[in-house]
């Protein structure tokens, strides 16, 4: 699956559940900032015949510590957004099996080293090919394997695991970002057309 067709999945299928998180997290840092301009509302009348300075000391802490606060959401949601984007690739990865992949399980095997495999793991659905390719193997089952396969030899001292879900995982930092500013520009215009939508209604 290419990295376009990935992106297109994960945004068809996390798209309410990553807005959903966007909008709470915005809702968080609104309110936060809703309740530090009522503070300093407060500080300013309470303060009136305080020096210029003082108050301005304090309107620039309150603001900071707001800011502080607000950044904090935005890393807390972004990082929720990233593992959910990661759990509905994994999820993907493992249910988008169609006529080619046979050919992609093959491929992944010829990339063994050659050797006398004692046991193969692979996902459910991959039972009938490793046994297949692997007649005296031991196959053994495993659901957490999306696709691809992992091999034993030598009693348990030799492992190669060759897996689409290990290279999700090698990938995942560099596909990561451009995911996740896929996902902004989505995201932003969503919001762009939902508020030129309610502005009329206003008007």
């Amino acid at each position: 699956m290419g990295y376009r067709a990935l992106i297109d999945a994960i945004l068809r299928e996390g798209e309410e559940k990553i807005n959903e998180i966007r909008r709470n997290a915005e809702a968080e840092v609104k309110k936060i900032r809703n309740e530090k301009e009522a503070k300093l509302a407060d500080l300013r009348t309470g303060y009136a015949r305080i020096l210029h300075s003082e108050t301005a000391a304090a309107t620039d802490s309150m603001l900071l510590k707001a800011e502080k606060e607000a950044k904090a959401i935005r890393l807390c949601a972004e990082a929720q957004l990233s593992e959910r984007m990661k759990r509905l690739a994994m999820y993907l990865i493992s249910t988008l099996r169609d006529e080619r992949y046979n050919d992609l399980f093959s491929s992944l095997l010829q990339e063994l080293p050659l050797r006398i495999w004692e046991v193969v793991r692979v996902n459910p659905q991959d039972e009938r090919l490793a046994k297949e390719y692997f007649p005296e193997a031991i196959i053994t089952v495993d659901s957490n394997i999306a696709g691809g396969l992992e091999v034993i030899a030598g009693n348990g001292r030799v492992s190669v695991r060759n897996t689409l879900d290990k290279r999700l995982d090698k990938a995942w930092a560099e596909l990561l970002p451009e995911m996740m500013e896929d996902v902004r520009v989505q995201l932003q215009a969503t919001l762009s057309k939902t508020e030129a939508t309610e502005g009329l209604k206003t008007s």
